[in-house]
């Protein structure tokens, strides 16, 4: 649950989240939050700070879980997701190749 939610008020986040302290809620929140939403739909991942991960991640807007998007705030988390890309990445490189190089080689005279 989030209570006391107004610009230049506190933001106490009460939802047993390990972030649950009382934060200041700035004006630039609401353009940080506002440009997140706009890419959520998009994005399989989204690294941002922790005050906005957790108001994206958490409810009442829960928007992780609303677009399928990993919303990463933490260094931990953030290197974590890279070498899973990484790894995911190189097998798949691995797997292109040998499926363009087949072919290519019977093109060979």
């Amino acid at each position: 649950m989030i209570a006391g939610a107004s610009a230049g008020g506190p933001l106490a986040l009460d939802d047993g989240s390990p972030c649950n302290r009382k934060l200041r809620f700035q004006a630039n929140d609401f353009y940080d939050i506002y440009h997140a939403i706009a890419a959520l739909p998009y994005c399989d991942v989204f690294l941002t700070e922790a005050f906005v991960g957790m108001i994206l991640n958490h409810p009442p807007l829960a928007l992780g879980k609303v677009f399928g998007t990993e919303i990463v705030w933490t260094e931990n988390d953030a290197l974590r997701l890279l070498r899973t890309l990484q790894a995911r990445t190189t097998r798949n490189l691995t797997s292109n190749v040998s499926l363009y190089a087949e072919p290519l080689r019977n093109l060979r005279p």
